[in-house]
């Protein structure tokens, strides 16, 4: 790597980290606002709220990453240009193509390091976040554990080893006693809250007997619920706080099961195509990039053009999003989509500066 490569590299990641720690605090901030409406149900006091907040905040700068790619290679670019360092660049024989493949390859390294720590490290601390939440709330029916939790309902107990998102639950036990004797014990691996009861797959139920056990299985069970609906969505861990291992798991379970699950697709699809909706940003960005002879521009103008052109671009993929699930759209479509377009929009504006 030549040095020229590393100042480029440098200007690139300070932006990125100003313009994110800028973004971060803004969202925090309003995150925390959020919380502060719950503040005083059951044990959350503000404490757990601020480390509720804390814990998720690098969620929000993976949610961010197309936004910040754009800000951070649009004010580097500008400096370079401000400066007239990027006519320095090219009197060395350091090429404009060359500057944009620099930052164009930075941009995507760091959107991909972003999401692999994201798929790692951050989601065990955004489980944390949930649980620390989850267990303050809950009710005194029933009693957290792990990602599940415990409750009893007349001389049955319960235990759902996690809870997911649209009323999923995975690893559930149930015991039914008479007296001090248990009677029964049933396990499924998957189950579903739905209408009052919930749906059981792949069921083994063990009878204890005076003289033997016995031992049937169902593909297919109905159990009639012992907690709403309600008060089980306070227990649930967001399908964005799942990892795309998980989050491929559980698709092949449900799918199996005859349940839907295009949310589950259309969440892993989106996960693989971010650092290409990074890249897409960052080569837009640069394609806004004037000669540096031409006349510059503030850099509050560009800030604020980064600023509105990224909160678009996101706006425009929650839309695309939203009618994907909507309209059952194919999910790869509904993923790349806004990963095209954005393209698109950067070789044209590229095609036009040539031109000029």
């Amino acid at each position: 790597m030549k040095i020229f490569d590393r100042y480029l590299l440098k200007i690139l990641l300070r932006f990125f980290l100003v313009v994110a720690l800028g973004l971060l605090l803004l969202f925090d901030l309003f995150e925390f606002l959020n919380q502060l409406s719950r503040v005083g149900t059951g044990s959350y006091h503000l404490k757990k709220a601020l480390w509720y907040v804390l814990l998720t905040s690098p969620h929000k700068l993976y949610v961010l990453l197309p936004v910040l790619s754009l800000l951070a290679v649009l004010l580097a670019q500008g400096q370079l240009v401000d400066r007239n360092e990027s006519l320095a660049l090219e009197a060395v024989g350091f090429s404009r193509t060359r500057q944009t493949l620099v930052l164009a390859l930075a941009v995507f390294t760091l959107g991909l390091s972003w999401c692999g720590l994201e798929e790692t490290l951050f989601k065990k601390a955004e489980t944390r976040a949930w649980q620390i939440r989850a267990r303050a709330l809950a009710s005194q029916k029933f009693t957290p554990y792990g990602e599940g939790f415990w409750t009893k309902r007349g001389e049955t107990y319960l235990r759902v080893e996690k809870v997911l998102d649209d009323g999923l639950m995975e690893g559930i036990e149930i015991f039914c006693f008479e007296g001090k004797e248990l009677k029964s014990y049933l396990f499924a691996p998957m189950g579903k809250a739905d209408k009052g009861k919930w749906l059981l797959w792949k069921v083994r139920e063990n009878l204890f007997g005076p003289q033997e056990v016995r031992e049937k299985f169902y593909p297919r069970l109905y159990w009639q619920a012992p907690i709403p609906a309600q008060e089980l969505s306070k227990l649930a861990l967001p399908l964005e706080f799942l990892d795309a291992k998980t989050l491929w798991h559980y698709r092949l379970i449900f799918k199996a099961g005859g349940q839907d699950v295009y949310r589950y697709t259309l969440a892993l699809w989106e996960r693989l195509t971010t650092p290409f909706l990074v890249l897409a940003m960052g080569l837009l960005a640069l394609s806004f990039a004037t000669s540096p002879l031409k006349r510059k521009k503030p850099v509050l103008t560009r800030l604020l053009g980064g600023l509105f052109g990224g909160l678009f671009f996101y706006l425009l993929r929650e839309a695309i999003t939203h009618a994907g699930r909507v309209y059952a759209l194919s999910p790869p479509l509904v993923a790349l989509g806004p990963v095209f377009l954005v393209l698109g929009l950067a070789f044209w504006r590229f095609k036009k500066t040539s031109r000029a």
